[in-house]
């Protein structure tokens, strides 16, 4: 039996599948149509519109027609979802589907045309529309990190703005914001500064000798810095700043596949890990690994628990843990760090979406944008025009992958844990430019 396709009509949702021209598309069949390569976006709450098309064994206009289309559609609880169906006999190549999607999260959807015509069976996701939670802020350069305080300055790359003027500039620094504290680092000394809403005050001083910093854990009153052979804990005792020795944690490891750094940190309670590429000349089947540890009279130490080992190109990390693209598939899946070790959590099919991550130096959390180049209409009653920007969620309590509509038109967007940013075009006095746009993510729905 061959394969059916779907088609868009003006305002409806499409699967972008080839089909060669036919003189008459009534009395004229058409040859097999390739299965779906797009997923299909939708969004919570809007109506949609589906249009499916036969595919048929050739060009021939006595060759038999439809005479019915069977439709089933299952949520995201793989649950029924109600589809109101059009199909004209006058046109039987064409079928018409109308419903809502009530939930956010992959939809499966089956059409069969009988007795010729094909089966079609495509993923459909429903992304949930949070751009109305969520006011952007317009900075008149460009970063490739991205960061702000509580009182409001912004960290761009090494560069502090406030209000959009720069007030303070750490070259050949890498900077880290927890609340209202910065941390500056460089090869050979860890600064605390405290943001008070008017200037940075400069409460302690750490100096080291142990180069470069790959990436960081921090909070208000500790830093975890980890280098290219050592990491080092640094605390405020609220007068200065004190730390352990450093610990040595490279054993050999090559760069992880899809890593920017050489190793990344993540935590969990009052364990950490350090995720790098297996050491060379390992027998292990995994392409990384990460391998706990702990603070012990204010150093680094590693536990006895064994590393976790996993396969796939990091495209995203935060302190609880790692996006990760699934070898020879387009899947993302999230992976949770825990006493227990690295636990995978959820994953979901990207057939038909771009992941967009950078490994730009000196980022210290990192999310992935799934960005698409379909039109679809919102919840507005107007058409969203690509590019589209949507943000991965992890559902704890479904144990699930979901997708957030956050923006559309954003170029080159990034994201961290807290914001998404991209290049955006603005009008001033009739004149364009191009400039960042900010979006804070809005806090995780329950």
């Amino acid at each position: 039996m061959s394969r059916g396709r779907l088609l868009a009509l003006p305002g409806a949702l499409a699967l972008l599948v080839g089909l060669p021209a036919c003189p008459d598309p009534i009395g004229c069949t058409t040859s097999p149509a390739l299965p779906p390569s797009v997923t299909e976006l939708m969004l919570v709450g809007v109506p949609t519109h589906l249009t499916v098309h036969a595919a048929l064994p050739g060009c021939i206009p006595e060759a038999p027609r439809p005479s019915s289309l069977a439709v089933e559609l299952s949520g995201p609880d793989n649950l029924p979802v109600p589809v109101q169906k059009a199909f004209e006999p006058a046109n039987p190549t064409l079928g018409v589907l109308h419903f809502i999607p009530e939930q956010a999260g992959r939809y499966h959807l089956f059409a069969a045309f009988d007795p010729v015509g094909g089966i079609i069976q495509a993923d459909l996701h429903a992304a949930r529309d949070r751009s109305g939670e969520t006011a952007p802020v317009m900075l008149p350069l460009d970063c490739g990190t991205l960061e702000r305080t509580q009182p409001g300055a912004w960290i761009c790359d090494v560069r502090v703005l406030r209000e959009g003027v720069l007030v303070r500039d750490f070259p050949g620094s890498r900077l880290a914001v927890a609340g209202e504290v910065v941390w500056r680092m460089d090869p050979r000394l860890i600064e605390r500064y405290v943001d008070t809403g008017t200037e940075l005050v400069l409460t302690g001083t750490w100096p080291h000798a142990e180069g470069k910093v790959e990436a960081v854990l921090a909070t208000r009153e500790t830093l975890v810095a980890l280098h290219g052979q050592t990491v080092q804990h640094v605390a405020f005792d609220g007068t200065a700043l004190t730390g352990g020795a450093p610990t040595r944690w490279a054993t050999g490891t090559e760069l992880p596949s899809g890593l920017g750094p050489k190793a990344l940190l993540m935590r969990a309670g009052d364990t950490l890990a350090i995720t790098a590429g297996r050491p060379f000349g390992s027998s292990s089947p995994f392409s990384n690994e990460a391998c706990p540890y702990t603070v012990v009279n204010g150093r680094i130490e590693r536990t006895a628990s064994a590393c976790t080992g996993f396969n796939g190109s990091v495209v995203g990390f935060e302190p609880g843990g790692l996006w990760v693209e699934e070898p020879g598939t387009q899947t993302l899946s999230y992976h949770a760090w825990t006493p227990g070790g690295l636990m995978p959590r959820a994953a979901m099919s990207l057939n038909g979406l771009q992941t967009f991550f950078t490994t730009a130096e000196g980022k210290n959390t990192s999310v992935p944008v799934l960005t698409s180049s379909q039109n679809f209409p919102s919840s507005l009653g107007r058409t969203l025009r690509p590019p589209h920007a949507l943000m991965p969620a992890y559902d704890a309590v479904q144990r699930r992958l979901l997708l957030e509509y956050l923006d559309s038109g954003m170029v080159l967007p990034q994201a961290s844990s807290t914001l998404m940013w991209g290049r955006s075009t603005v009008f001033t006095s009739g004149s364009p430019f191009t400039a960042l746009r900010i979006l804070s993510r809005p806090p995780a729905l329950p």
